[in-house]
């Protein structure tokens, strides 16, 4: 092959030397199980839903339905070709784009500070762009089986794995999506509080049930810091609340939760002052919540945490 051709073979099929089981097994399962994640969250939001344009366009992106549709699609495309081990540094590059996106465009988060789990698919797809796909992939079996000639016949496998995932992906999109009955209210048998306090268990922290509308968690804080929460029904993730735009982050705070519609929403802030007992509240008819302090100690005084 020419040398523009090596370099693109590389590019494509390249991958670091780890001779170690040690290093080249977790490379195997730590990227099955991304790829497998995402190339099912992509799938799931074909046909593209609406709710996916009006996030492109809410960045400000030129042909919203376009560029929402081929980030769908790549998640599908790319978490595949991912799970194969195959293209895995271009996969890996270019799921990283659309992560990066998703977390440092849309999210907002700042770099390895904010907890949100779109940065933590960034830096893994990150770190298989750079890596590759480790010795248990068909990238290696490509770069090491026969002769150079044998190299090139093996890498023709990604043209046939590239179209058929091409064809799912528009068949997926022209399939229109099947017409879901009208959904029964749903019962609530609980509402829980899962944060950075109890490692964002979503069965964590049940709320107390004082009205027909009216939940109520409290909670001992034992030092002065920033939490982060959300609001989940019936001890899963399948329903919650966040915020799209938060008022304040400061304390007390209040403000209206939204429902998640598909990792939209943000972790609801708020700045604890001082060590002591604490009140989440939340209406769960309008989604109006407030975090207070209910230690004897403290009162709070225009915004500002004071002791007695």
């Amino acid at each position: 092959m020419s040398n523009n051709s090596s370099s693109i073979h590389n590019l494509l099929f390249g991958q670091q030397n780890f001779t170690s089981k040690a290093v080249n097994i977790p490379l195997l399962l730590i990227r099955f199980y991304f790829g497998f994640i995402i190339m099912k969250a992509g799938l799931d939001k074909l046909p593209l839903p609406d709710w996916m344009t009006e996030q492109v366009v809410s960045m400000g992106f030129p042909f919203p339905v376009f560029f929402a549709w081929v980030a769908s699609f790549g998640e599908f495309a790319f978490g595949a070709l991912l799970c194969l081990g195959l293209m895995t540094r271009f996969s890996g590059f270019m799921l990283a784009i659309i992560m990066g996106v998703a977390s440092f465009g849309f999210q907002k988060v700042v770099p390895l500070w904010d907890m949100h789990i779109a940065q933590m698919f960034f830096w893994v797809f990150a770190l298989y762009a750079f890596v590759g796909g480790g010795r248990y992939s068909l990238d290696y079996l490509i770069l090491n089986q026969g002769a150079a000639r044998s190299h090139f016949g093996w890498s023709m496998l990604a043209l046939p794995v590239s179209v058929l995932l091409l064809g799912v992906g528009f068949y997926r999109e022209l399939t229109p999506a099947p017409q879901e009955e009208e959904a029964e209210t749903m019962e609530i048998s609980s509402i829980n509080v899962p944060g950075s306090f109890n490692n964002w268990d979503p069965a964590a922290n049940a709320m107390q049930k004082v009205d027909e509308s009216t939940y109520v968690l409290d909670v001992q804080f034992d030092q002065s810091s920033l939490i982060e929460f959300k609001f989940t029904a019936n001890e899963s993730w399948e329903v919650n609340l966040g915020e799209r735009d938060q008022p304040t982050k400061g304390f007390p705070i209040s403000g209206t939760a939204e429902m998640d519609g598909g990792n939209d929403t943000e972790n609801i802030k708020a700045y604890i002052p001082a060590p002591g007992a604490y009140r989440i509240k939340l209406d769960a008819t309008t989604y109006q919540y407030t975090v207070t302090a209910t230690s004897p100690s403290t009162e709070v005084e225009d915004g500002l945490l004071t002791e007695n």
